[in-house]
């Protein structure tokens, strides 16, 4: 065991080697334990026009393919592609040969059971009369009134094959079901369509008006939800096209979907637009502005300060009493230009950092500058 003074003097020496050769780590190891500087900004309620901003995508209010409903040989294309049509247009004619022939042949066996129906209901009234003098037997007056009703009935049965004969000439000529804006014609004069097939001869489609879908989170919805209800006055929408111009039309908030989609937390809405000059095409990317009545207060947050979630979710990282860094879930609202309205998980007086994120984690201590708060314009 070694003395006392020799184990003090082996400690000294022993430090003071590593403090003369260390020292620089030292500096080192001083400097990552002093609180990183970040900007943060204290939330206080800010005014909301409560308008909701989303982007949609057209679609026709009404769509309808063209199918034959017999079969033949196309004989004439009746329309211009591209053109308007009314509903009950002549689109197509077929050739009608076979039908014409089929419908002449139904409309004559008709005439001839018409005259077997007379000449039978004539022998039945004669008949009659003469069983009841007793010059013929009931049982050719049975016989005569049996064939006077099997003729009725022939008749009857003739008359609905002429009609269905009518019908299947009235098909040769494919009419328009609704009335809309018609597409590309899929067939030429020449080409043989079947009553049953897959492939449509063209499109109709209807775009006065014209629908626009957009999708919401179901908890940033707010007051819109209530102009969904029954009865209830609908919202206006305003456009803007994707070159940032103003639609000349204003639509209303129709209804919306009566499903939510499980994976995003979101619903379809659907708004109806005026579209007289037909400027608007399905498949086009509108922005929607929702206007709401209803002005109020919120808490908003850059856009970048906050990292988006699946289902309308988000994540910010705030400092604490104690000046550490804490993560914070919340539930988004609206967009707001570049901010996002926060629905929930924060409240007024939190400071949250906007800027220096990067390194930070939970529980770090920081030093906090306030950043430059939030414009009450940005809102609007």
């Amino acid at each position: 065991m070694l003395p006392h003074s020799y184990s003090r003097l082996a400690i000294a020496l022993t430090l003071g080697i590593l403090l003369g050769g260390c020292g620089q780590a030292g500096s080192d190891a001083k400097t990552i334990a002093s609180p990183i500087s970040v900007q943060t900004l204290t939330l206080t309620p800010q005014p909301l026009s409560q308008d909701i901003s989303l982007p949609g995508r057209t679609s026709a209010s009404r769509i309808a393919e063209v199918r034959p409903q017999v079969s033949g040989i196309i004989l004439h294309r009746l329309f211009e592609e591209g053109a308007n049509v009314k509903a009950g247009d002549p689109l197509y004619q077929i050739d009608p040969a076979s039908y014409q022939a089929a419908f002449n042949s139904a409309s004559a066996q008709l005439a001839k059971s018409k005259a077997d129906a007379e000449v039978g209901y004539k022998t039945y009234v004669r008949y009659q009369a003469l069983v009841k003098r007793g010059l013929i037997s009931r049982e050719q007056f049975d016989q005569a009134e049996a064939t006077w009703q099997q003729a009725k009935a022939q008749t009857g049965i003739d008359q609905a094959s002429l009609e269905q004969a009518k019908i299947q000439l009235g098909y040769t000529q494919v009419r328009a079901p609704i009335s809309g804006r018609i597409g590309i014609s899929q067939v030429t004069e020449g080409a043989l369509v079947t009553t049953n097939q897959t492939n449509s001869l063209a499109t109709i489609q209807q775009l006065d008006p014209i629908y626009l879908d957009m999708t919401q989170a179901v908890n940033t919805l707010g007051d819109v939800s209530d102009s969904l209800r029954p009865g209830a006055a609908p919202k206006k929408v305003s456009l803007q096209t994707q070159t940032g111009k103003s639609y000349p039309q204003s639509g209303s908030l129709a209804f919306a979907d009566v499903s939510v989609n499980e994976s995003t937390g979101s619903l379809t809405l659907r708004a109806i637009i005026p579209n007289p000059q037909q400027s608007l095409l399905p498949g086009m990317f509108l922005r929607a502005t929702i206007a709401d009545d209803k002005p109020g207060t919120g808490l908003l947050l850059p856009q970048t300060s906050v990292t988006q979630l699946p289902g309308g979710k988000g994540a910010v990282l705030l400092v604490n009493a104690n000046n550490q860094v804490e993560p914070r879930q919340v539930s988004l609202g609206a967009s707001r230009g570049d901010q996002w309205v926060i629905a929930d998980g924060l409240k007024a007086g939190e400071r949250v950092i906007v800027s220096g994120q990067v390194k930070l984690r939970p529980g770090m201590a920081v030093k906090a500058t306030a950043a430059i708060p939030v414009s009450t314009q940005a809102a609007g």
